[in-house]
């Protein structure tokens, strides 16, 4: 089961605070950095033996496909943890961290991470906090498995509502700024791809753009268009 936004948000930010405060008795080892847009955190291959978290600001994680491509693999906002691969203690990253925009993070190194979850509240947070993160991960290579890209959109777009949107009446508007690119990047999709798939999603009633220019999705909606198409249905998500 996918909780609500909201209630995902509000669970991340409880553990993220707690942490935050304990980090303060370490401070002399941790470091707040900040990042320009665009600017890498760290690069796929690097030695990093540290964990981030996204104090303010938006970071995408890029992972290298078989065919040399950059796939986007996640994005990360104010509250979520990052780098956290290295806590299996295999220190060469497996992705590459990159700015979104201007960004401010917090470098922990794993020693003092490690240190942190000794506390029986903050180790309980981390493995409710990674439990969501594992599904969320697991909903888009869900959507990557689809076979018709317009699907493959669809469902990427339900998994950026179901962790950035905030909703109202007339569906879930995306809190975060995805550009035609990031889309590309999940999909595998072409840019003028994305833009015409997401005409017909308009025209559909599956999305529309209000005012202030976000992307408002149509959870429900999405969901009736991908169960009435047989090769859709075994992705949709729950």
């Amino acid at each position: 089961m996918v909780l609500p936004p909201q209630d995902r948000q509000n669970q991340s930010r409880t553990f993220v605070a707690q942490m935050l405060e304990k980090v303060n008795l370490y401070s002399q080892d941790c470091q707040r950095i900040q990042f320009g847009r665009k600017e890498i955190i760290y690069r796929t291959g690097e030695n990093d033996d540290a964990v981030y978290v996204v104090v303010a600001g938006t970071i995408k994680l890029l992972i290298q496909t078989a065919r040399e491509q950059c796939g986007l693999m996640e994005i990360c906002v104010k509250g979520e943890v990052f780098g956290e691969s290295c806590l299996s203690g295999h220190i060469l990253r497996p992705e590459t961290a990159l700015a979104m925009g201007a960004a401010l993070v917090l470098r922990i190194p794993r020693p003092v991470f490690l240190t942190l979850l000794q506390e029986v509240a903050l180790l309980d947070g981390m493995a409710r906090y990674m439990s969501r993160r594992t599904e969320e991960r697991r909903c888009l290579i869900v959507a990557m498995l689809a076979r018709k890209k317009q699907h493959r959109l669809a469902l990427v777009l339900l998994y950026l509502a179901r962790k950035f949107g905030k909703q109202n009446p007339d569906g879930t508007c995306l809190q975060i700024r995805i550009l035609h690119e990031d889309l590309a990047e999940m999909t595998g999709m072409r840019r003028t791809r994305i833009t015409c798939v997401l005409s017909r999603f308009r025209e559909r009633g599956l999305i529309y753009i209000n005012r202030l220019h976000q992307i408002v999705v149509r959870e429900d909606h999405f969901v009736e268009y991908l169960r009435r198409s047989a090769a859709g249905a075994q992705y949709c998500l729950h």
